[in-house]
């Protein structure tokens, strides 16, 4: 994807899986955010492999890193995106 606002070249993916029952239910997440070189920028899910974060299961990845986070959805993920974007073009 060319990101008109700041030139760079950047690919944001999706994964939610969701229950239908009575009321919806968004089981599992993965909101992953990558450079044109495919190099992880961030990724916030709660695949529960990190039991030693004290949001687990949320979490996010920074590189090779693992940080707390709580649960996030599209919405939030995408305002946060929108602002380190932002961030990064002012320096």
């Amino acid at each position: 994807m060319l990101d008109s606002f700041s030139g760079m070249e950047q690919s944001f993916y999706v994964t939610e899986y969701i229950v239908l029952e009575e009321e919806i239910i968004k089981s599992r997440y993965k909101y992953h955010w990558q450079d044109k070189e495919g190099n992880l920028i961030a990724r916030w899910d709660n695949v529960p492999h990190h039991p030693e974060v004290s949001s687990f299961p949320h979490h996010r990845h920074v590189k090779d890193k693992v940080q707390e986070s709580k649960e996030m959805g599209l919405g939030e993920v995408l305002g946060l995106i929108r602002e380190e974007r932002e961030w990064t073009v002012l320096e």
